[in-house]
C-alpha cells in the first residue's frame, strides 16, 4: 500500500489502531473492554518494540508522513470496569503521556526525521504542552464528531489553540460533523487546520 501511493505521490500516516491490550475500552481498538496498555509492563514493551521496528523500516521513506502512535487512546466513556479511567482526568493523562513519552523516545532512537503525532481524545486538554518534555517534530490532533456549531467550534478552536500556544501543527485525523460538513470545513481552511 505505501509503495503503490508513493508512485501516486500520496502521503501515508502510519496509524496504531489497536495497542496490544488495548488503547482504550471502546471497540474500534480490537480489545473491547480491556484498556491493559497503560499499567502492563509486556504490553508496553511489545508496543514499544512495535513502533521501533516500524520506525527502523520507514525512517527513510519519505511516502510515509507521520507516525500516529494511537488512536483515541482512552476512549472510555460510558465503559465499566477496573481500566475504565475517566477520560482528561489527571490519572488518565498521566498514563497517556506516560506511554507517549516512552514510544516518542524510542521512535526518536531510530529517527530522528518523521513527525510523530499525538490524539487528544475528546477536549484539546488532553495533549500536553510539548516543551517540558522536548517533543520535536510533532503534529497534535484530535478527531471531531460533533455534529452542532458549538461542538464544532470548541473542537477546532483547541486545535488552533495547538497551532498558536504550543506551535505545533494540528490535524483533524478523523471527522464527521453532519449535517455540518461545509461549515467544519470552511472552519478547517480557514484556519490552517489539515
Amino acid at each position: 500500500v505505501i509503495e503503490a501511493c508513493s508512485k501516486r505521490r500520496i502521503y501515508v500516516i502510519l496509524d496504531c489502531h489497536g495497542a496490544p491490550g488495548g488503547q482504550m475500552m471502546d471497540h474500534c481498538c480490537g480489545t473491547l473492554v480491556k484498556n491493559e496498555l497503560y499499567d502492563s509492563p509486556q504490553n508496553r514493551a511489545i508496543f514499544v518494540d512495535l513502533w521501533t521496528t516500524l520506525a527502523r523500516r520507514y525512517k527513510d521513506n519519505p511516502a510515509v508522513a507521520a507516525y500516529d502512535i494511537m488512536n483515541e487512546p482512552q476512549n472510555n466513556g460510558g465503559y465499566e470496569g477496573p481500566n475504565s479511567f475517566q477520560p482528561g482526568s489527571e490519572d488518565t493523562l498521566r498514563r497517556t503521556f506516560s506511554i507517549y513519552d516512552e514510544v516518542y523516545q524510542a521512535i526518536r532512537q531510530v529517527d530522528p526525521h518523521h513527525l510523530i503525532s499525538f490524539e487528544a481524545i475528546w477536549e484539546g486538554r488532553c495533549l500536553p504542552d510539548p516543551r517540558p518534555y522536548k517533543l520535536t517534530n510533532v503534529l497534535y490532533q484530535m478527531h471531531i464528531y460533533d455534529r452542532d456549531q458549538e461542538g464544532i467550534d470548541t473542537r477546532i478552536n483547541e486545535l488552533k489553540a495547538y497551532q498558536d500556544d504550543y506551535g505545533v501543527p494540528a490535524y483533524a485525523g478523523e471527522f464527521n460533523c453532519d449535517p455540518l460538513e461545509e461549515y467544519a470545513m470552511e472552519r478547517f481552511n480557514a484556519l490552517d487546520i489539515s
